[in-house]
C-alpha cells in the first residue's frame, strides 16, 4: 500500500497512532527506528525474512504502545520476535502450510471464522471454543501443525485488521474478535489444553501486540468467572481492559455489526456457517497424549473425600472457604449414580446432607461454590447392578476464591447494567439457596 491515509479532517486515530503522536511518543518512535537500523545492518545477513518491511510505523507503535513506550523494552520485544519468525523459519510456514491437507482439516474443524464488519468496516473474528472437544483434538493433532495454524490464522487476522476502512483511512485500531462461549465446560479444563491455551496466549502477546480493538465475550457459562482468573495472568494488561463480558449480544453486538448480520447463537438469524467443531478425528496422522482422568472400577460405590475450611492445604485434601469445586466424568457403555453429599464441619457422617441432588448418568460435569467449611462427599453409586462392575474415569477440580482485586478486573469489563443483573442474580440465587436449606431443616 503507497501513501496511506491515517488522519481525515473527520476522524483522528487514538492517542499513540501514527496520526496522532504526542512529542514524547513521536521521539520514542524516531529513537526506536534508528536502534533498529543499526540492529538490522549488524545481522542483515541472518535474516531468513524482510524483517526491515515489516517494521514499518505502524506495527513498530503497536510494539511501542505495548510497553508504554519504552523504546528499549520495545526493541527488546522486537528483536525477539525477528528471532522467533527466523527459528521457526515463518516465511517457509507461511508459503507452505495452508496447502497441507492438515491445515485443510484443521479449517474444516475449527469453529472459527472471519465474519461481519464491525463499525469501522473491518472484518471481524468470531470465534465458539465451547464447540472444540478439547481430549480428542489434543489427542489427535500434532503439536507442530496446532502452533502453525495458530500463527497462520494470526497472520490472516493481522492483515484483515490492519487495513483501509470504509472511509479509506488506514485502519490502526485492531480488530474486533467475538468468543462465543456456548458448551465451555469442565471438560475443557484439563492440563493439556490449559497448558495449550497458555502457549497460543503467549505466542500472540509477544508476536501480535495491540491487534484487537474490542474483544466480545457472549454466552458465559457459570465457570467463566475462575476460566478468566486462570488464563488472565497470561493476558497483557491492555488486552485484558478490552475484553467486554455481554449478557444482551443482540443489543450490544447488533450495535456494533448491524441486527441483520447477527448469528443465531447470539440472538440473529444469519447462519455464517462457522464450523462446528465436536469430535476431531484425524485422517492425516495423530499425536496421541497421556489420558487426563483417572480410572477406577467401581463394583459398589466409590467415594472421594475432599474438606473445605478457613485454610487452603492441598497435600492435606483440605481447600480454602469459598473455593469452587467442580467434576467431569464419564462411564464406559454403561451409566452409575451420582450425588454429592455435605457433612458440616464437626458433626458426624450420619449428619450428611445433599448438596447435589443423586442421578444416574454416563457423562455429567458440574461445579459449585464451598462456602461452608466441612466435608464434601463424591459418590458414585452402583448398588442397583451388583452383577456387572462398571469403569470410571473421572476428574475433580477445585480454583481457590477470587481475591477482591481478581472481582474488581472481572467486573471492570461488565457494562453497569450487567453488573446489575450479576447482582440480582446473585441476589436470586442465595435466596433459592436459603429457601433450600430452611425445606431441608
Amino acid at each position: 500500500m503507497s501513501n496511506p491515509l491515517y488522519k481525515t479532517a473527520e476522524y483522528t486515530p487514538p492517542q499513540g497512532c501514527l496520526g496522532n503522536l504526542n512529542e514524547v511518543q513521536q521521539s520514542a518512535l524516531n529513537q526506536l527506528k534508528a536502534m533498529l537500523k543499526v540492529h538490522y545492518d549488524q545481522h542483515r545477513s541472518e535474516f531468513k525474512d524482510d524483517h526491515e518491511e515489516r517494521y514499518d510505523d505502524v506495527r513498530c507503535l503497536r510494539f511501542l504502545r505495548a510497553r508504554q513506550f519504552s523504546v528499549d523494552k520495545a526493541l527488546e520485544m522486537i528483536v525477539s520476535d525477528i528471532n522467533w519468525r527466523d527459528a521457526l523459519d515463518l516465511k517457509h510456514v507461511l508459503d507452505t502450510f495452508p496447502a497441507t491437507p492438515q491445515f485443510q482439516q484443521l479449517l474444516e474443524y475449527w469453529p472459527a471464522k472471519a465474519y461481519a464488519k464491525d463499525h469501522f468496516g473491518v472484518e471481524s473474528w468470531w470465534e465458539r471454543i465451547g464447540l472444540v472437544d478439547a481430549r480428542s483434538f489434543i489427542e489427535n493433532v500434532k503439536h507442530e501443525d496446532l502452533l502453525h495454524f495458530h500463527i497462520v490464522c494470526q497472520e490472516a487476522n493481522e492483515k484483515r485488521f490492519f487495513s483501509n476502512r470504509a472511509d479509506g483511512v488506514f485502519h490502526q485500531e485492531g480488530g474486533t474478535i467475538v468468543f462465543d462461549l456456548s458448551g465451555l465446560g469442565w471438560k475443557h479444563f484439563n492440563s493439556a489444553a490449559m497448558g495449550l491455551i497458555k502457549e497460543l496466549s503467549s505466542i500472540d502477546e509477544a508476536h501480535y501486540p495491540e491487534m484487537v480493538r474490542r474483544i466480545y465475550i457472549t454466552s458465559a457459562p457459570s465457570i467463566f468467572g475462575m476460566f478468566y482468573r486462570m488464563i488472565s495472568p497470561w493476558l497483557d494488561k491492555n488486552t485484558a481492559e478490552k475484553i467486554q463480558v455481554v449478557t444482551h449480544p443482540k443489543d450490544i453486538l447488533g450495535s456494533e455489526f448491524g441486527i441483520d448480520v447477527l448469528p443465531q447463537f447470539v440472538g440473529g438469524s444469519a447462519n455464517p456457517n462457522i464450523p462446528k467443531g465436536g469430535v476431531f478425528t484425524s485422517t492425516v496422522g495423530n499425536n496421541t497424549s497421556e489420558d487426563q482422568m483417572s480410572s477406577i472400577m467401581v463394583k459398589d460405590y466409590f467415594e472421594i473425600e475432599m474438606f473445605i475450611d478457613e485454610t487452603n492445604d492441598p497435600d492435606k485434601n483440605i481447600y480454602e472457604v469459598g473455593s469452587m469445586v467442580g467434576w467431569n466424568f464419564m462411564v464406559e457403555s454403561h451409566d452409575l449414580g451420582f450425588v454429592v453429599y455435605f457433612v458440616s464441619k464437626g458433626s458426624n457422617d450420619d449428619e450428611r446432607k445433599m448438596v447435589h441432588e443423586y442421578e444416574r448418568s454416563a457423562r455429567h460435569e458440574g461445579s459449585f461454590t464451598a462456602d461452608t467449611p466441612g466435608k464434601y462427599i463424591f459418590h458414585w453409586d452402583n448398588s442397583f447392578s451388583l452383577f456387572r462392575k462398571k469403569s470410571l474415569q473421572y476428574q475433580l477440580f477445585v480454583e481457590p476464591p477470587m481475591t477482591a482485586a481478581a472481582e474488581h478486573d472481572k467486573m471492570m469489563v461488565m457494562s453497569k447494567k450487567e453488573k446489575e443483573e450479576l447482582k440480582k442474580k446473585e441476589k436470586k440465587d442465595r435466596k433459592e439457596r436459603e429457601k433450600k436449606e430452611k425445606k431441608e431443616k
